[in-house]
């Protein structure tokens, strides 16, 4: 299910780049290269080149090297240690209450929860493209029946006051930036909407770190990326809220690529640092 939209849909300018490089020769040829050879960077690209192809099966492989590559092992155990914890909390609720998971992306958490729990799961994103993509991915993986997708602008979201138990999102609010997002609407729209608990992965970053200080002030994001300064925000609103599963993990520059050296996959870090990663669980008064 899909509302309208009529944000900029940053993931459909993504794969109208992408096919366009596959009708040229230089596409053909980059296509044709085994994903082993390739440095991380390109192979998360190939992966999307894969999946425009419709080769599912083959977008996953590479997503799943691209994405192991391009982070450190520290990084990929907090992250799974996080989604470990989300995962365990709901399933301690009952089976049939829905869970709705807020600017899901690849649905990566998405699909680290279906996986395990027999529960009703909604999909959400701004990005109707992105969507489509989750659902033929959802399909492969055959967990299309335990979810439902829908498009809409986390700053007027489609549910009625105090409607959902339990909110999920991974990492979503840190993509949010104070200059150009109407972060209070979205954390007063979110709690308008929860009667129960909402669990969010987040990566939070050392106040003290200068060099990556600058230019996440740059980009608007202390208020998301700085423990201290998130939690201020949020309980403004009343809701409830704690810090749980905390784990420390390096964090390195993302490497670039050889054939997309223009591209970049994370802006963040600048320089590698030690980031504190949690779940922020934040409940309904």
């Amino acid at each position: 299910m899909f509302t309208p939209v009529n944000e900029r849909d940053s993931w459909r300018e993504i794969y109208r780049e992408l096919e366009a490089y596959m009708l040229t020769e230089d596409g053909k040829k980059f296509l044709n290269i085994p994903f082993q050879e390739l440095k991380p960077a390109d192979c998360l690209f190939q992966s999307l080149m894969l999946e425009i192809k419709g080769d599912y099966e083959n977008t996953q492989i590479v997503e799943t090297s691209a994405l192991r590559d391009l982070y450190t092992r520290e990084y990929n155990e907090c992250w799974e240690k996080q989604a470990t914890y989300v995962t365990r909390t709901l399933a301690q609720r009952p089976t049939n209450a829905p869970v709705v998971d807020i600017a899901s992306g690849l649905a990566t958490l998405v699909e680290f929860i279906a996986a395990r729990i027999n529960a009703p799961i909604v999909v959400t994103d701004i990005s109707p493209t992105i969507l489509k993509r989750d659902k033929r991915i959802l399909q492969l993986n055959h967990l299309e029946d335990r979810v439902d997708l829908l498009a809409f602008d986390i700053r007027r979201m489609p549910f009625k006051d105090s409607s959902l138990s339990a909110v999920t999102t991974n990492l979503g609010f840190q993509n949010v930036s104070d200059k150009t997002g109407d972060v209070d609407g979205i954390i007063i729209e979110l709690s308008r909407v929860l009667n129960g608990k909402l669990m969010g992965i987040f990566d939070f970053y050392d106040p003290e770190d200068q060099e990556n200080r600058k230019i996440i002030s740059e980009l608007g994001l202390e208020w998301s990326f700085y423990r201290g300064e998130f939690l201020s925000r949020f309980e403004k609103t009343g809701l409830k809220v704690g810090v749980k599963n905390v784990c420390l993990g390096r964090k390195n520059p993302t490497p670039v690529g050889e054939y997309f050296k223009e591209a970049t996959i994370d802006t963040l870090p600048v320089k590698t640092t030690s980031t504190e990663w949690c779940t922020i669980e934040a409940d309904s008064p």
